[in-house]
């Protein structure tokens, strides 16, 4: 039997997530009045079965296709399966997908085991890419941006900002467009629903000013995150803040 998760691409993914081939964070509706949560709530194992749908959806955004539970040999996911992934009860699991593809819940479905990959409907990620088609793609997210804003001003920085940034980035040899995604993907998870696309570009920038490679920042970034007792603020504002001090703090 293969399981696959109702409606990913809509759900699970946003125009960030398409363009990245490997993901290491899944996007989770936050509605916690509809149908679905409340009838998967209403149940004496309730809570264990949100927790195992969790983790289904972990699994199956490292999936291909995402959002089907398939392994990397091609052969469907079972409960044990899962379980052995996810250090969780088999029988939770088991019991966890019965509720979840049934009517009055359906956050998952059963697909025929025949059909390819391809019919299951994967994820288009990009063919990796040159400096100069990165520097098109990007141009073309600035122009669409700004075409959309609802002001003169609105998006419109993006755009300016790829101008400024990407020549930068294609003289560096310690930032590459490859790890503007990386940075987009981690930072991404802090900015509360803000894209973080500008301020990817100024740490970028910085970055590729300076010769720094953006996994010595990261590595950096984490090292003072732990040692915090509360995040920033802002924590997209703070990372712009230190990569533009962390030359200097490095080299002391």
């Amino acid at each position: 039997m293969l399981y696959r998760v109702h409606n990913w691409s809509k759900l699970y993914e946003n125009n960030r997530t398409r363009e990245l081939k490997k993901l290491q964070w899944v996007l989770i509706p936050n509605k916690q009045d509809g149908e679905g949560y409340t009838a998967l709530m209403d149940h004496e194992n309730g809570p264990a079965h949100f927790g195992a749908w969790i983790v289904i959806l972990q699994i199956a955004s490292k999936c291909e296709p995402r959002g089907t539970l398939v392994r990397a040999c091609g052969k469907p996911h079972t409960p044990e399966t899962i379980g052995r992934m996810s250090h969780l009860p088999a029988g939770l699991c088991r019991d966890a997908l019965k509720r979840l593809v049934g009517d009055e819940i359906g956050w998952m479905e059963v697909v025929d085991e025949s059909k390819s990959c391809k019919d299951l409907g994967t994820i288009p990620h990009p063919p990796a890419e040159n400096r100069d088609a990165y520097k098109n793609r990007t141009e073309q997210k600035g122009r669409e941006q700004k075409r959309n804003s609802s002001s003169s001003s609105g998006f419109s920085h993006a755009g300016k900002l790829a101008d400024a940034v990407l020549p930068k980035i294609e003289k560096s040899t310690a930032v590459s467009p490859q790890d503007l995604d990386r940075l987009s993907a981690e930072m991404g998870e802090l900015g509360n629903g803000v894209d973080p696309w500008p301020a990817v570009m100024k740490v970028g920038a910085h970055l590729a000013r300076h010769g720094v490679a953006v996994e010595d920042f990261l590595g950096d970034v984490k090292v003072r995150w732990r040692k915090m007792r509360t995040m920033p603020d802002n924590p997209l504002g703070w990372l712009i803040a230190h990569a533009e001090k962390f030359p200097e703090r490095t080299s002391k």
